[in-house]
């Protein structure tokens, strides 16, 4: 494989695609949270009633808006707060990979992660994204690889060891 540096964009779109399905459970709960508030603040405020349902259905879907545009901004400035903090993030990679583990390799030292610990993975058209643990995760950018034949043996060894007693 050839060296790589995750880039920003290729990072962002690993934690989004990763998070995914934690963030849906968060955003159920600010929705009900943004709901709950607006209510109350409405009634504390306004002394008006609550019970006309063009009312609830008009203030429930500002709530939900406003809940999902809050959640979008908060995770990508994490996101982002994330990446330009890391060292670790912002330098050179180098994978290699046989039959029993990949090896990657960076100015930081080298690190063996054995195929039957991964518990998933994920490919987009840019990356592989590679699932370790309910909260962690390795990304591959597909530039990364000298050829399709380097990313199909890969997946390959992916597929042939995934450790399916986990779940994320």
């Amino acid at each position: 494989m050839k060296k790589f540096k995750i880039t920003f964009e290729e990072y962002e779109e690993g934690q989004k695609l990763f998070a995914k399905e934690k963030m849906l459970k968060k955003k159920i709960m600010m929705i009900i949270l943004f709901v709950c508030m607006g209510v109350i603040f409405t009634d504390a405020y306004t002394y008006q009633k609550i019970s006309d349902p063009i009312y609830l259905i008009a203030l429930s879907v500002i709530s939900i808006f406003a809940a999902l545009i809050f959640i979008s901004y908060l995770f990508n400035n994490r996101i982002k707060k994330i990446y330009e903090t890391s060292k670790g993030l912002q330098v050179d990679y180098q994978i290699k990979f046989n039959d029993k583990h990949s090896e990657w390799i960076s100015v930081y030292g080298n690190s063996i992660l054995p195929w039957n610990e991964i518990i998933d993975y994920k490919l987009t058209e840019n990356i592989l994204l590679i699932i370790i643990s309910a909260n962690g995760l390795r990304a591959i950018p597909l530039r990364a690889f000298e050829s399709r034949e380097e990313k199909e043996k890969f997946v390959g060894y992916l597929e042939k060891n995934l450790k399916k007693t986990q779940e994320i």
